[in-house]
């Protein structure tokens, strides 16, 4: 009777684990759905502005959306690349890689697509304009910590993948 009543419950136990795993957040997080809304609120400072009397945007740059929303991966070949800048004046990215511009305050995008979904990675390509300029922003994601973070910027000038960029800074800079 015991051991009937041990198996119901291991039973029980299995069933209750395989519909977790299986209707669960994992597949929730990996749909089209959760990574366009993921990326909205990576962006959200664009999407819900706010202006000063003249009408300029108003960017809250008191945020660090690099810590936020960038891989563990890329933090670190940032952190790299920026110990090894030579001095004050060294410059590693001259513009803003969230929206591959200088001057952020114009800039607006829609998602043009989603692809290569995988277990851990994805790519998201945005419809970018910056006044009157449209151009594409590519985001690399990867999945780490239970969410999507960005692991890699594609510039629009080349199609340039900023990781390369930080990782030849490095290797440069590491030799010196």
């Amino acid at each position: 009777m015991v051991r009937c009543i041990s198996i119901f419950i291991f039973a029980l136990l299995l069933v209750g684990c395989k519909n977790r795993i299986n209707s669960g957040d994992f597949n929730d997080r990996h749909s089209e759905t959760y990574i366009k809304q993921r990326i909205d609120s990576i962006y959200s400072r664009f999407n819900n502005p706010t202006y000063e009397k003249k009408g300029k945007r108003i960017i809250d740059y008191r945020y660090n959306y690099d810590s936020a929303f960038c891989s563990s991966h890329y933090k670190e070949l940032m952190s790299k690349a920026i110990e090894l800048m030579d001095d004050e004046e060294d410059i590693i990215l001259e513009h803003d890689h969230w929206t591959n511009s200088q001057d952020p305050e114009d800039f607006t995008y829609e998602i043009k697509k989603i692809e290569n979904i995988t277990d851990s990675t994805a790519i998201v390509v945005l419809n970018a304009n910056k006044w009157g300029d449209n151009y594409l922003v590519t985001l690399c994601l990867h999945f780490e910590r239970d969410d999507w973070f960005v692991e890699d910027f594609i510039t629009k000038y080349g199609f340039k993948s900023e990781k390369a960029y930080l990782n030849d800074y490095i290797k440069k800079h590491s030799s010196k």
